[in-house]
């Protein structure tokens, strides 16, 4: 069984961005960790995170997405693929600074594995301004 390292964040899909935003930062406490006009990443003390994004969701009955952080996404993506589990895209980089593959679980929500690059990922950069958002947004074609 492959071994998932650590589960990073989940989105939630909103239609007013800032007032969740700030509604999490002002009353729950969590921090700004990087932002767009579209996506915010918030995190508290632990390690996981929660994604905001402002839109509807990319598809139905999906209102969540995770995100699996994973030492070797494209390790990983050979196992489950050799098991026939379909993947909307294969490895590939991102403009946020991670390598990612994408999948849906058997209830339709998307799941996405990615690995960090080394000095590019979005958890460098925290607070910097982007045109692109982790996740979601990657292309459906498959391997």
């Amino acid at each position: 069984m492959p071994e998932i390292m650590n589960l990073a964040y989940v989105t939630l899909y909103v239609s007013d961005l800032a007032l969740l935003r700030d509604w999490y930062v002002h009353n729950l406490g969590l921090s700004i960790v990087w932002q767009s006009p579209s996506f915010v990443l918030l995190k508290g003390t632990g390690g996981a995170m929660l994604g905001l994004h402002q839109g509807a969701p990319l598809a139905e009955p999906e209102r969540v997405q995770l995100h699996f952080e994973v030492p070797d996404v494209d390790a990983l993506y050979e196992t489950l693929y050799a098991r026939g589990l379909p993947f909307r895209h294969g490895p590939q980089e991102m403009p946020w600074g991670v390598r990612m593959a994408a999948l849906r679980d058997p209830a339709g929500h998307t799941v996405e594995l990615y690995t960090p690059l080394p000095g590019r990922g979005f958890r460098q950069h925290p607070g910097e301004p982007a045109a692109s958002r982790p996740g979601g947004d990657a292309g459906t074609g498959g391997r």
